[in-house]
């Protein structure tokens, strides 16, 4: 029997690391209203303390102030990214609007995305200007006016094809600033749990960019980073995929935004395929231990090929009552509602509360041992 350990962001979050969109959010803010001519002697002093003034650790943060690791001509690039990006236009609009899911970055590509698609569609070879007027939808109608104000083609394909282009550059500079957020700002951790100690873990599956797993408890396992690994960048090149999932407007075979999506992302960046490699002899029994990950569409295809496969056990930790809702509905959409109901019966697939708030932080012997008798069995 092989035991996996599968993560998403919140086991980076469960070990104090801040690395929630709000987070990246709020970093990318402090540069928002800057101009690269504002950089003087006094410049990466000031962005240091509004760092501090929006919650950020000083021994983080305080590399804005090393010029040897945070070079001008890179304070200049953060500057002039945050400065009119696309993608952090919508998020600040929606934060206005009091949309509740005003931080959820993906949620928000593939939503714009999914807005870009219907036009093209039902709109197909019109001119911009037969166009106005008949369209009810205020959210369609504001992205006409949107692709009608930044492109100067006539054909709406070729104006949705000039967007495209701006959006595309847009997510891949957003990207990159991602990258060097978690790279070069984020903070340290020293937490460690007994419960991740204690699970005798054969292989990682990492829905995350940081290692922080083989940083706190083995780096000699076995680690597929899913969408990249953060550490492994060269010259500020950072292969991270960084996007939307199969489906735009519930359509599989639709690849005129193929850029944007996941897939396509892993294949282009070689992010490899070695969880494939762990699941393919299938007559040995793997356990599948997932935690802090939203089971988010997303991330659709990898999930319902680990869900299907013969002699796989799967137990989901989840963080509160609210998150348990959101990861049944999820796993639903994913697998479909027969197959959940059949492997949820069977007990294939496991839902179990973390404890995070008590028993699940080991600082003793006693608790070590209360907390291994939760482990899979």
């Amino acid at each position: 029997m092989k035991r996996i350990l599968m993560i998403g962001n919140g086991f980076d979050i469960a070990h104090g690391l801040y690395t929630k969109y709000i987070n990246f959010y709020d970093f990318c803010m402090v540069f928002h209203n800057k101009d690269v001519e504002d950089i003087d002697e006094s410049f990466r002093e000031r962005i240091y303390h509004e760092f501090i003034k929006c919650g950020f650790k000083k021994s983080a943060v305080n590399v804005i102030l090393k010029e040897n690791i945070i070079s001008d001509e890179l304070l200049r690039k953060m500057i002039d990214i945050c400065k009119n990006n696309y993608w952090l236009n919508c998020i600040q609009k929606r934060q206005f609007l009091k949309d509740p899911h005003w931080c959820d970055i993906e949620g928000i590509i593939a939503h714009e995305i999914a807005k870009i698609v219907y036009i093209s569609k039902h709109y197909k070879n019109k001119h911009m200007r037969s166009i106005r007027g008949k369209e009810e939808n205020d959210e369609i109608v504001n992205m006409f006016i949107y692709i009608g104000s930044h492109s100067k083609k006539a054909s709406l394909r070729l104006a949705i094809g000039e967007i495209k282009e701006k959006l595309l550059l847009d997510l891949n500079e957003l990207t990159w600033l991602l990258g060097c957020y978690l790279s070069k700002f984020l903070n340290h951790t020293k937490t460690r749990y007994e419960f991740f100690k204690s699970l005798n873990i054969d292989y990682v599956i990492n829905f995350n960019y940081t290692d922080t797993y083989s940083k706190l408890y083995n780096k000699n396992i076995p680690t597929h980073f899913i969408h990249g690994n953060v550490q492994k960048n060269i010259d500020e090149q950072f292969q991270m995929v960084f996007g939307i999932g199969d489906k735009i407007n519930d359509a599989e075979d639709n690849y005129e935004f193929i850029e944007f999506q996941k897939y396509y992302q892993r294949i282009i960046y070689k992010t490899g395929n070695e969880y494939i490699e762990w699941l393919s002899h299938k007559e040995e029994i793997i356990e599948i231990i997932i935690f802090g990950h939203s089971i988010n569409e997303v991330d659709g295809d990898i999930i319902k090929k680990i869900s299907l496969r013969d002699k796989t056990r799967i137990y989901i930790y989840y963080y509160d009552q609210e998150a348990l809702n959101s990861i049944v509905a999820n796993l639903t959409k994913i697998l479909g509602k027969d197959i959940m109901i059949d492997y949820t019966n069977i007990n294939k697939i496991q839902f179990r509360e973390n404890n995070l708030k008590d028993e699940f932080i080991v600082k003793d012997k006693q608790k070590a041992e209360q907390i291994s008798s939760m482990t899979i069995k």
